[in-house]
């Protein structure tokens, strides 16, 4: 039997080496603190790969400092690099998970905290410092200069008193123009029968004759398996008007052409128009937009977003965080989407009228 010598090969930077180690049920390489994960860093030395000095660590992550304690955290045995990634006291290393408020998130010793408030609380103490003797009681904010969520990097983030940052987001919000538009459903009728039947996709109705998309394109003319395929006119709901979700462009990281109705309805890019569906034990109604999984918005936000965003930057102005902000049904009735139904509220607001409907809701039970 011929036996085959053995030729050791090199380590490429994609070989499984002894650093690389299981989490969950994804192989995930850890690096050293030198280094860090290429395409999860803004800094010039990790998108470059260069291999120049790095003494000096100023908007690099070439080195992880210790997390100071805060918010009666304990964060010992955790790092955080000028860049904006994280290190657990296990060394796995990531930038956050996306929350539907666009920030990252990390979760330590149990509670979720936002990745860019760690970095400020790390690198940027003494800008807060001055901040609290130059405005005494005043509340401080971490902000993102240039307004972009998810870009962590140190040299992106400064801190400012509550109302300063409130002003600065209010005057970004994006505010988008009004469109008329409409989505369209398949109408398909059975050539012997007559049944009719209707799908609110083609990828709906392709899925139910068992063809694929490009052979429904080919037979776009003439029955298909013995059904005649027509496109139906949208539902029309009277009053209804669409604007587009612009403000999801920079959470998406593209320009995102789904739209949402005064009316509570929203329109994907395929044109498919929908409620939004139920999920779970959930009461609200929820929707997926711009490819970010299944049913990841709830559809009553999104409304508020686009249809109130003077009112939700008036109380951002007045001081109160735009990630605190809660939309309210002002009916009670969770479903009801529509936008003459919903209103911004601080927390403290929403909880007081809650309580008082609560309360009215069993006095007239005992009536």
């Amino acid at each position: 039997m011929r036996t085959v010598p053995k030729v050791a090969l090199p380590l490429t930077r994609f070989a499984v080496s002894p650093e690389t180690a299981f989490f969950g049920s994804r192989l995930q390489r850890i690096l050293p603190d030198s280094q860090c994960r290429r395409g999860l860093s803004s800094c010039r030395f990790c998108l470059s790969e260069s291999t120049e000095d790095s003494a000096d660590n100023s908007g690099t992550c070439a080195q992880f400092v210790s997390v100071p304690p805060f918010d009666e955290i304990d964060t010992r045995g955790w790092g955080v690099s000028p860049c904006g990634l994280l290190k657990d006291s296990r060394g796995f290393v990531s930038r956050g998970s996306r929350g539907d408020h666009g920030y990252l998130s990390r979760s330590i010793r149990g509670k979720q905290r936002l990745v860019h408030r760690v970095v400020a609380e790390t690198f940027l103490q003494k800008e807060k410092r001055r901040l609290q003797r130059q405005w005494p009681g005043e509340r401080l904010d971490v902000d993102h200069i240039d307004g972009k969520r998810q870009h962590n990097a140190v040299t992106n983030l400064q801190w400012m008193t509550r109302k300063d940052h409130a002003k600065k987001t209010a005057a970004g919000l994006v505010r988008p123009r009004p469109l008329n538009a409409g989505g369209r459903a398949v109408l398909a009728v059975n050539v012997k029968t007559g049944e009719e039947r209707r799908f609110p996709t083609v990828a709906a109705f392709t899925q139910f004759v068992g063809i694929f998309g490009a052979t429904m394109r080919r037979k776009r003319w003439g029955p298909i398996k013995g059904w005649g395929v027509f496109r139906e006119a949208p539902e029309r709901v009277e009053g209804e008007r669409f604007r587009r979700l612009a403000f999801l462009d920079e959470t998406v990281g593209r320009t995102v052409q789904a739209y949402v109705s005064n009316q509570g309805r929203v329109r994907h890019e395929n044109g498919r128009v929908t409620w939004g569906v139920d999920n779970g034990n959930s009461k609200y109604k929820r929707v997926g937009v711009g490819g970010r999984g299944n049913s990841n918005f709830l559809v009553h936000r999104l409304v508020a977003e686009v249809f109130h965003s003077r009112q939700k930057a008036k109380l951002i102005a007045e001081g109160h965080p735009a990630e605190s902000l809660q939309v309210d049904h002002i009916d009670g009735c969770p479903t009801n989407n529509k936008a003459e139904n919903l209103q911004w509220m601080t927390p403290s607001m929403h909880a007081r009228k809650t309580a008082e409907m609560t309360r009215i809701k069993r006095q007239h039970r005992t009536e």
